[in-house]
């Protein structure tokens, strides 16, 4: 089934807005969630950047965790987490590569165990910054009596979360000298 055409404007739409707002998350995430949650009939709205490291102790990692999110009432908040027991299973990743004798504080790289899932209240896309060395998690949410997600809605979440990614790696990409370097 083919996504409105109307909905997919609207998407490209906002990746513009975003685009003008700046490079910096302060500005563009809190625009992004109030937006995101209006198109989406969303009771909540959290977009997080997550990053994995490695700490002192074997098989624990510390994750860091940026972002921002809106409740059904409108307030939007920041996150700002850390964990020392972070595993990427938890959140629904995997881990890349894992050199056995790395430094602590090094990144782990991870990938999304599955790109978009969700079900009828809830929706979460993934997607790999290897720019930044993380993974962006963008999760749409509709409480109990509300309309459910559609197969359509999935897509249309994905797609702006893809069509974000692709904003951040080129406005990386530009910034890098050397293709070569991380």
């Amino acid at each position: 089934m083919a996504l409105q055409l109307r909905n997919v404007r609207r998407v490209f739409h906002l990746i513009g807005e975003i685009r003008e707002l700046s490079a910096d998350p302060n500005r563009w995430r809190p625009h992004m969630v109030k937006r995101l949650r209006m198109m989406f009939k969303a009771s909540m709205v959290i977009s997080t950047e997550m990053h994995f490291r490695t700490t002192g102790t074997p098989g624990m990692l510390r994750v860091i965790d940026h972002g921002w999110g809106i409740n059904a009432a409108g307030h939007v908040w920041q996150i700002q987490t850390e964990t020392e027991d972070g595993r990427p299973e938890t959140y629904r990743l995997a881990i890349e590569e894992m050199a056995e004798a790395r430094e602590a504080g090094s990144v782990v790289p991870v990938k999304p165990q599955q790109a978009v899932f969700g079900g009828t209240g809830f929706v979460i896309s993934q997607c790999t910054l290897p720019h930044a060395g993380a993974v962006d998690q963008l999760a749409l949410h509709r409480t109990f009596g509300d309309s459910t997600f559609t197969a359509d809605e999935h897509r249309l979440a994905r797609l702006f979360h893809v069509e974000l990614a692709r904003l951040w790696r080129r406005d990386a990409l530009k910034r890098v000298v050397d293709p070569a370097a991380a």
